[in-house]
C-alpha cells in the first residue's frame, strides 16, 4: 500500500518535504518508522520520538496504517 507523507522541521531537512512509502498491507506505524529509519539511516532517539499524525490525530506506533494514508510527521520540538 501506497503512504503519502509530509514532514516538517528537521524531519524535512534530512527526507524532504514531501515522500511517498509502499509498504505491505497490515502495516503499523512502528512498520513505517522502522522503514523511515532504514531507508534514510535515521537514529534511532530521532525515530523513536517521531509522532505520526492522520487527521489530526496522534497515532499509537501500534495503529495500523491505512491504503493511501496523508500522513505528517512531527519531529520533537523544544519550547521557547
Amino acid at each position: 500500500m501506497e503512504i503519502s507523507i509530509t514532514t516538517f522541521a528537521v524531519l524535512k531537512e534530512q527526507l524532504g518535504g514531501g515522500l511517498k512509502a509502499s509498504l505491505p498491507a497490515g502495516s503499523l506505524v512502528s512498520d513505517l518508522l522502522a522503514y523511515l529509519a532504514k531507508e534514510y539511516s535515521l537514529g534511532l532517539q530521532l525515530v523513536a520520538s517521531i509522532r505520526v499524525v492522520r487527521d489530526n490525530q496522534f497515532l499509537p506506533v501500534n495503529e495500523p496504517l491505512l491504503v493511501n494514508d496523508d500522513l505528517f510527521l512531527l519531529p520533537p520540538s523544544s519550547g521557547g
